[in-house]
């Protein structure tokens, strides 16, 4: 079913099946390549991935281009998808975002603190972040975030630094599964795949 499903009808003298799912399963892996970690090689997770990843590349670019705002984290400048290891405290670059905080610990149906920061300045157009969270298992189940609320780094003196502002927020997902999570504020958009507990 699967094989006429993704290949199509074929007749007799093929490759043997066995093969053939070798093949599908090493493609599957060969494109989920995201932050030196594989997604599960199914065809729903593969398909969200590289779904997401083809909006990233559409979706509109910043016109002028901001100094990084980045804080060491791992992952890539491009608009790919890059995965939050279970438990991983470091943040994570996606496109024009990083994420950090509870992210990688979050737990069914709790609030975790997560703070999302974006390449350029939100509240400089009053950007609002918006993210879209679809399960890898079953994309159909989906999640949505919307935040309007902006924090900012305050020194120790107590001087804030607005030209930083960011999305504190509380976030949380209602299932135990991985998901996919698409971020966006204004032009500036990120894609990240998380484990909830």
């Amino acid at each position: 079913m699967l094989r006429t499903a993704i290949l199509g009808n074929t007749t007799g003298g093929d490759m043997p099946l066995k093969l053939m799912t070798m093949l599908l399963f090493v493609a599957l892996c060969a494109g989920s390549v995201l932050g030196a970690k594989l997604v599960e090689a199914t065809v729903s997770a593969y398909r969200s991935v590289e779904a997401a990843q083809h909006e990233g590349a559409a979706f509109p670019h910043e016109t002028q281009q901001a100094p990084s705002r980045t804080f060491g984290s791992v992952g890539t400048a491009e608009r790919k998808c890059v995965q939050f290891p279970p438990k991983a405290w470091s943040a994570r670059r996606s496109g024009d975002f990083e994420i950090a905080g509870q992210i990688a610990v979050l737990k069914a149906h709790t609030r975790g603190k997560v703070w999302w920061t974006t390449l350029h300045n939100p509240e400089d157009t009053k950007a609002v972040l918006v993210v879209r969270a679809s399960r890898l298992d079953r994309p159909e189940i989906t999640s949505r975030f919307v935040s309007s609320h902006y924090g900012w780094p305050v020194m120790k003196d107590g001087h804030a630094h607005r030209e930083y502002a960011f999305y504190p927020t509380a976030f949380s997902l209602p299932s135990p599964v991985r998901w996919l999570l698409v971020a966006t504020s204004g032009n500036d958009w990120g894609c990240f795949i998380v484990t909830v507990q």
